[in-house]
């Protein structure tokens, strides 16, 4: 199915309709999307026009074959899903919601772990490495949502692709986009561009014209259109002075005359990443819709370096729980992360 070519004509024809848009029935296509396209689209121009300030565009394009890393192979017997859990990040408990398991189901996998052994020399935290699941061969198709933001002056940041499930509706592919750009702008390279000094606070800017968001009022009705209201909270908040340092950390605060303050950080990303796939989404008993991201993982030993002509085969997988909740104004994202 191909709808870069239909969706902006839909989606002008939705927005007469967007007034009297109910809730999504479900984030899950249903079988026949032509029937449904102009519900569907009503619920897009509803959710957008929930945001204040300029708003992007969105072309999604699918389904297709996930795609992975150059020359990436998957293991013909299957992959493995397993991670790295450091103790400091909290319990066997916090493990098992971490990566869509119960308790019960975590131990059953791991059957030798226990809390200490997350307690290394000295009572430091330590790394323990956990199976999550059986070796998986299907996976879910993906679709392309491609944000576009024209405004913006930093010509990088006007247009940016992000492969989400193919079964999910517009809508829900356009706010799981939306909640991988922020959380890339938050953990990858906090903040936006241009943007200012803040006079007297060391490390802390402000947007100007030709950032994506200049008013700090506009952001965060952006962060409630994407989370659900207690991520959203956080993320509005949640940069802070640190004494000491002595400058300011964190991400993004409200500013004087609702200017938008932000702390500025970079990291660099997982070289052995090697592509992302999902399994299929899935409607829980409660309306929300739930399904595992699996970030494929290189093996550190053996791997040595992108740009060969070698098959590079994942080592594991390392899988966590997405999960979007319905609202009476469309999906919100309660459960999501990066997966490089």
């Amino acid at each position: 199915m191909k709808r870069k070519a239909c969706l902006a004509l839909a989606l002008s024809a939705a927005l007469a309709l967007s007034a009297c848009a109910k809730a999504p029935a479900a984030a899950v296509e249903s079988p026949s999307p032509g029937a449904d396209m102009e519900r569907r689209m009503a619920e897009l121009a509803q959710w957008m026009a929930q945001m204040s300030g300029q708003t992007a565009d969105y072309a999604m394009e699918g389904p297709h074959p996930a795609p992975l890393g150059e020359n990436v192979q998957l293991p013909e017997e299957g992959v493995p899903l397993r991670a790295l859990w450091w103790g400091g990040n909290g319990t066997l408990a916090d493990a098992a919601a971490a990566y869509g398991l119960t308790p019960e189901e975590l131990q059953q996998l791991n059957p030798g772990v226990t809390e200490e052994d997350f307690a290394g020399e000295d009572g430091l935290f330590a790394y323990q490495e956990l199976t999550l699941g059986e070796s998986l061969r299907q996976f879910s198709d993906t679709q392309t949502v491609t944000i576009q933001t024209p405004w913006v002056q930093n010509e990088v940041q006007q247009s940016q692709t992000y492969e989400v499930p193919a079964a999910l509706d517009e809508q829900a592919a356009a706010v799981m986009a939306e909640a991988y750009d922020f959380l890339w702008h938050l953990e990858v390279s906090t903040g936006y561009s241009p943007a200012e000094p803040v006079e007297g606070k060391v490390n802390l800017f402000r947007t100007v014209e030709g950032a994506r968001f200049t008013r700090y009022s506009d952001f965060v009705s952006y962060l409630n259109a994407v989370f659900t209201p207690e991520l959203a909270q956080t993320y509005a908040s949640g940069a802070y002075f640190n004494e000491e340092w002595d400058f300011y950390l964190g991400g993004y605060m409200e500013g004087d005359n609702d200017a938008l303050w932000q702390t500025a950080g970079d990291r660099g990303t997982n070289i052995y990443y090697a592509g992302t796939l999902f399994t299929e989404p899935e409607t829980q008993p409660d309306g929300s819709v739930t399904f595992r991201q699996l970030s494929l993982q290189l093996d550190e030993e053996t791997f040595a370096g992108w740009g060969g002509e070698d098959p590079l085969v994942p080592a594991f997988a390392e899988p966590s729980l997405v999960r979007l909740v319905p609202t009476e104004n469309g999906w919100r994202v309660a459960q999501l992360s990066l997966p490089y």
